[in-house]
């Protein structure tokens, strides 16, 4: 997918919805863990609040993504 594709609808949620899906099943079906790796990521912001929401630890999990964007 090129950076001009994501503009495109017709290419874009397909392949979120492709993503979305490797998601949950690499997350055993839950759903919001996927969603949770999805918004937040699996680099090193999204890894430990994905590890933590695995734990069932929702203390660890923060309402906002730490990188900002500019």
């Amino acid at each position: 997918m090129t950076p001009e594709d994501r503009l495109d609808p017709l290419k874009a949620v397909p392949a979120m919805a492709r993503h979305m899906r490797d998601l949950i099943d690499k997350y055993d079906g839950d759903e919001l863990t996927a969603a949770l790796a999805y918004n937040q990521g699996e680099g090193p912001l999204g890894a430990p609040q994905v590890s933590a929401m695995r734990a069932g630890d929702f203390s660890k999990l923060s309402a906002h993504h730490h990188r900002t964007c500019r």
